[in-house]
């Protein structure tokens, strides 16, 4: 399985995350608002984005780019596209 680090905690990364991380890949979610990932991880929920639908329990939260990037067989942009260069120039 491979390990994939998906950029960007919205609903669109959100949804991607899931599916990455049902089917069995090591998974982490990164985004830019610590208290916003804080309470994906308590609640196992994205209730702004996605309210009904469960987190996975292998699903990993991290707010540290640098960190969530590194040593990825697959990292996946889905944050928005404003600020999608200035992602990728930080990585």
């Amino acid at each position: 399985m491979a390990s994939v680090c998906v950029l960007g905690a919205g609903s669109w990364g959100t949804a991607m995350a899931i599916l990455i991380a049902r089917n069995g890949h090591q998974t982490c979610l990164w985004g830019r608002n610590r208290e916003h990932l804080a309470d994906l991880k308590a609640n196992r929920c994205n209730a702004r984005y996605l309210p009904d639908i469960e987190l996975p329990e292998n699903l990993q939260f991290s707010s540290a780019l640098e960190e969530c990037v590194q040593n990825q067989d697959i990292i996946l942009v889905a944050v928005p596209s404003h600020a999608f260069r200035s992602t990728l120039e930080q990585i």
